[in-house]
């Protein structure tokens, strides 16, 4: 249940218009609760917004028709309701996007109360009015900040008028969806991939699966790189750190090493040891493979990267000194 609390901690005379509303990040770990008594005594041209925002406190500390100081603009201070999403150097990214949510729906509900509506005239950025990189958290979490803020409001305002009927009428529609599927299986990875291919779309869960919603296109990213951080079950779908759910086929995914081949060349001592070592005293072979050398896939490594651990016919897994000088080489080889 979310906790609202109005307190005016300043009246600086009444905006001449409201024309949207601006997000920003607080740059901060504390509550919105916490930051009333910050407030209070602080003074107010270093910094203040209408809202103070997490996922269970909505602290009101200005009239919303009321001047703010809050994106160190002239426009953007008389015009511009702000809003700011708390604790954005604290919690998780699935806490700060409840927190960033919470956000959103009372910024609907004051659009649905003044008769805006979201569009790149009404939702800003405050970066939009500044120098500033806020709101910095949720520009690494979603690919366009101000589209995803503009499609957001819109939906939460599609929902209800107030904060309490948008969470009333997600919670009936959760249930229902809960109904008709169970949670998609996801796949952790670790990688970084290039938007290779036009055309494609950008989704918020993969494409075609429950509850799926299209986020955009591939179109003006081409060449942009993305870290992706998890694929659904099947693998053809990939989630990336701002941008969202893409089909591979989309993606030009950086060279793996998937093994490393040691090419030892014949005619030439070669010293093996236990593979635990100790890589003092071994055995002195002579190897004599096909094409003027013998290959081998290295298992592991030891003493700094200096041995590496081979299977060799007819002696088994066995440590072997990497020697250049005596014509040893390392292919890698990459998927």
């Amino acid at each position: 249940m979310v906790e609202y609390i109005n307190e005016t901690l300043m009246d600086a005379g009444a905006m001449n218009g409201i024309w949207g509303v601006v997000i920003h990040n607080d740059a901060g770990a504390m509550t919105p609760k916490q930051y009333i008594s910050r407030l209070r005594n602080r003074d107010k041209a270093l910094g203040i917004a209408h809202y103070y925002i997490n996922r269970d406190q909505i602290v009101r500390v200005i009239d919303t028709n009321k001047i703010a100081y809050h994106t160190a603009n002239a426009s953007g201070n008389g015009h511009y309701i702000g809003y700011e999403v708390c604790e954005s150097l604290k919690v998780s990214d699935a806490e700060f996007l409840a927190n960033e949510d919470m956000t959103l729906r009372q910024a609907a509900e004051d659009m649905h109360f003044y008769g805006l509506i979201p569009s790149t005239a009404t939702v800003k950025l405050h970066k939009q009015f500044s120098t500033t990189t806020c709101p910095h958290r949720s520009a690494v979490l979603h690919r366009d900040t101000q589209q995803y803020f503009i499609d957001r409001i819109s939906y939460f305002m599609s929902l209800g008028k107030t904060v309490d009927e948008m969470l009333a009428n997600e919670s009936g529609a959760a249930k229902a969806e809960e109904k008709t599927y169970i949670d998609p299986i996801r796949m952790p990875v670790t990688y970084n991939a290039k938007i290779k291919s036009a055309g494609y779309s950008v989704d918020s869960r993969p494409w075609g699966e429950a509850g799926f919603e299209c986020w955009g296109n591939t179109d003006n990213l081409v060449g942009r790189e993305f870290y992706f951080y998890e694929e659904n079950a099947s693998g053809e779908y990939a989630n990336g750190m701002g941008i969202g759910w893409v089909d591979k086929r989309a993606l030009e995914r950086e060279k793996q090493v998937v093994a490393s081949m040691l090419h030892l060349p014949n005619g030439k001592n070669w010293t093996v040891y236990p593979t635990e070592g100790p890589y003092t005293a071994g055995d002195v072979i002579s190897l004599e493979g096909a094409n003027g050398e013998s290959a081998y896939t290295v298992l592991g490594e030891r003493n700094g990267g200096k041995v590496l651990i081979v299977d060799i016919e007819n002696f088994g897994q066995v440590g072997i000194y990497y020697d250049g000088d005596k014509g040893a080489k390392i292919e890698k080889i990459y998927s």
